[in-house]
Parts: structure tokens; C-alpha cells; sequence
């Protein structure tokens, strides 16, 4: 079971996402993380870095993901400070630039995720646009119910291997992870599964991997301590 940690960017700085509502995030900082005091993406890096050598790591651009330029020197520089870490990098509709910054950071995989797009062969476009660089499709849903292109398990057999089940609603809550949809899609042996929002504790993630989940992501339960280095060195491999 990989744990993958999760940097919501947005203003500048590492936010704390809940039930997304992006208007409400606050910045990381002491009063809602016992790894860091500091907002900024390194120190946020740096602090999940304490826990465990994590190799892979989940950022959403949501300035970008808002309609915001991507701010390719920006990103060029701060990834690469990190040689090691696969990232996972969530930049909207920006496929265009993604070319670019993959150019000057060769270990990012971009995250394609079904909230924005506007139609299910856009979407095919940009999974096939970006192929060289192994996208991951995130599938994002509010209250059960897909968001964006909700026909997306019409074209299952045009999915990247590696696939989010995001639960935007329990995304820093204490309600528990969504078992249903992960259950149902773990039958396809092709897929490797991620889910996302809700995780609470070690108990809630040992009943993901039986749900058939391989990796979750997360931000508060490691931030507040309810995962820590034991239960991270336990689960991830």
C-alpha cells in the first residue's frame, strides 16, 4: 500500500484542503500541522520528507487548475530541488505547457483529472497528448456522483493504468473514505488504484487495500499525526 502525500498549492502557498470548498483553505502552518510551521511548498516538502523517503508525491497547481498561467520557472526550480521524488502534478487544462515543464523536470507525470474537462473526447484528446509522459486519470466525485465528464467509464479500455478515485467532498474530513466505486473498479486486474479524501487512520487505509486500493493520498492525517512514521514505514512499499 504506497502513501502518497498531497501539496495543495494555491496564492503562494501550501494550503489544507476541505470538502472542496477552495474558497475556504487556509495555509499550512502551526496552528493546523505538527510537521511544519511554514506555508511554503519546500518547507511542506521538507516536513513530509521527516516522516518517511517518500518517492512519489501529489501536488494540485489549483491557481492553475482556476485558469491561472502555469508558472513554469517557478515549478522547474522547486521540483527539481528534489531529484528523487516522482511527482505527481495536477496543473488543469494546461496540456500544452506540460511539455515544456516536463522538458526541464523529467521525473513529473501529469494528473488528468475528469472535474474540468468539458467533454468526454477532450478528455480522450489529453490522455492521448500526453501518453509520453504516463498520465494518471483522476476520476473526481462530489456526493457519489462524477464530476465534469461523467461518462468517463464509457472508454474504460482508453484509461491509463494507474487511476484516482477522488472524493472531493471528504478531501480533509474526518468522514471516512469511499469504499463503493473502488470496489467495483478493482475487478479490472489492468488498473492500479489510488484513493483519495477522507482517510483518517491506519484502519481506514487496511480497509482501502482490501476495497482493492494500492496507494492513497493524503495531507491532514499526516499533518495532524493520525498517520506517522510507524504506520508509513508499515504500509508503504
Amino acid at each position: 500500500m504506497k502513501i502518497i502525500p498531497v501539496l495543495d498549492y494555491m496564492d503562494s502557498r501550501v494550503v489544507l484542503a476541505q470538502g472542496g470548498q477552495r474558497a475556504s483553505y487556509q495555509a499550512v502552518g502551526k496552528d493546523n500541522s505538527s510537521l511544519v510551521s511554514d506555508h511554503s511548498i519546500q518547507t511542506v516538502i521538507d516536513g513530509y520528507l521527516t516522516l518517511y523517503p517518500f518517492k512519489n508525491m501529489y501536488i494540485a497547481d489549483l491557481d492553475c487548475i482556476g485558469g491561472q498561467g502555469l508558472d513554469i520557472p517557478f515549478w522547474s526550480e522547486t521540483l527539481n530541488a528534489y531529484p528523487t521524488i516522482e511527482f505527481w502534478l495536477d496543473l488543469g487544462l494546461e496540456v500544452k505547457s506540460w511539455a515544456e515543464l516536463a522538458q526541464q523536470c523529467p521525473l513529473i507525470r501529469p494528473i488528468v483529472g475528469t472535474e474540468l474537462f468539458k467533454s468526454l473526447s477532450d478528455l480522450q484528446q489529453a490522455l492521448s497528448q500526453l501518453q509520453a509522459y504516463r498520465p494518471i486519470l483522476s476520476i473526481d466525485m462530489k456526493h457519489d456522483q462524477i464530476l465534469g465528464v461523467t461518462d468517463i467509464l464509457e472508454i474504460r479500455e482508453d484509461w491509463p493504468e494507474e487511476v484516482i478515485l477522488l472524493s472531493l467532498e471528504r478531501v480533509g474530513t474526518a468522514n471516512g473514505p469511499k469504499f463503493e466505486q473502488l470496489a467495483a473498479l478493482s475487478r479490472d486486474s489492468r488498473l492500479t488504484l489510488y484513493s483519495g479524501g477522507g482517510t483518517r487512520h491506519s484502519k481506514d487505509i487496511v480497509a482501502l487495500a482490501e476495497a482493492g486500493a494500492e496507494g492513497v493520498l493524503l495531507a491532514k492525517a499526516l499533518h495532524d499525526g493520525s498517520i506517522g512514521k510507524d504506520d508509513i514505514e508499515r504500509f508503504n512499499r
